[in-house]
């Protein structure tokens, strides 16, 4: 019976972006490695290829020779009375007419790439395995690479992680300034994104609750909680006078928190907000346990 050698993550870490560079080697073990996806790898291929004006002008020049010569086999038929299938034999005529008119277009795309293509140079063919984003994630760090060059930021380090509800993708954001943006369409995504959000939240989890426990208040973008109150906006509200807080999902996503009136006192998308998905582990542990109910 064969056996299949598994690769190590280090290594398939070397085989997707090339040799590590020490800082990124000091880290150890990676948790996972994320090169670009099969998806991205082609979309790169077709995009080089469609950037390419020269290519785009051969194209171009294939089309306009080719169509209107489909055009001229498909009058032979018409002269001879053939059908078109079910039609009568004018279908035939259609169809040249059809090559004839796109092959005028494609003329006219050849003169206008004939005026510019020359003068272009050819964009660099990447070689999807280190052009692409990927990312390597480590226990202390998460590493992200592009046209070999290796960014790394600690958790320790990290100040906000921000979802695409609010930043468009996510994002993170080291004490420094420095920032990571997330790349999509990476092998094993959903692993990713979730393991970032893990590390995240036990760096951020305890020094929130530090800052709750010595009376004051944490903001996630508009709404903030204390330990005696809620804020949203320029409203606030001890957790005394809060009758229900719920989670809505569905078409109106959101925290809705009621304190007996008609309306919600606040309704709010808690993941537009920086390190909101943070927020979520902070108010279990700070509302009162009579909010805290099941759905």
């Amino acid at each position: 019976m064969s056996t299949i050698k598994k690769i190590g993550k280090r290594a398939k870490a070397v085989k997707a972006f090339g040799e590590l560079p020490p800082n990124v080697l000091a880290l150890g073990k990676p948790l996972s490695v994320h090169p670009p996806s099969t998806i991205a790898r082609i979309g790169a291929r077709l995009s080089n290829l469609s950037a390419s004006a020269a290519a785009q002008k051969k194209t171009a020049i294939a089309l306009t020779i080719v169509l209107p010569l489909l055009g001229a086999v498909f009058i032979i038929p018409y002269l001879n009375g053939a059908p078109f299938g079910k039609a009568p034999p004018v279908g035939w005529l259609s169809a040249a007419g059809a090559g004839v008119l796109f092959g005028l277009i494609a003329a006219g795309w050849w003169w206008r790439l004939s005026r510019t293509a020359d003068n272009v140079p050819p964009p660099p063919r990447p070689d999807p395995g280190r052009s692409l984003p990927g990312l390597i994630l480590y226990p202390a760090a998460i590493v992200h690479v592009c046209d070999g060059e290796f960014t790394v930021i600690h958790w320790q380090d990290v100040e906000v992680l921000e979802a695409p509800a609010s930043a468009n993708r996510w994002c993170i954001t080291a004490r420094d300034g420095r920032q990571i943006d997330i790349p999509g369409w990476v092998e094993n995504e959903g692993i990713a994104i979730e393991t970032i959000i893990k590390r995240v939240t036990e760096v951020l989890l305890p020094l929130y609750m530090q800052r709750i426990e010595e009376g004051k208040k944490v903001m996630f973008g508009p709404f903030g909680v204390s330990k005696w109150h809620v804020y949203y906006k320029k409203k606030k509200l001890a957790w005394d006078d809060v009758a229900s807080m719920k989670l809505l999902t569905g078409a109106a996503v959101g925290l809705q928190i009621r304190c007996g009136t008609l309306f919600p006192w606040c309704t709010y998308h808690l993941m537009r907000a920086p390190n909101g998905c943070v927020a979520y582990e902070v108010l279990p542990r700070v509302a009162p346990a009579r909010l805290l109910r099941p759905a």
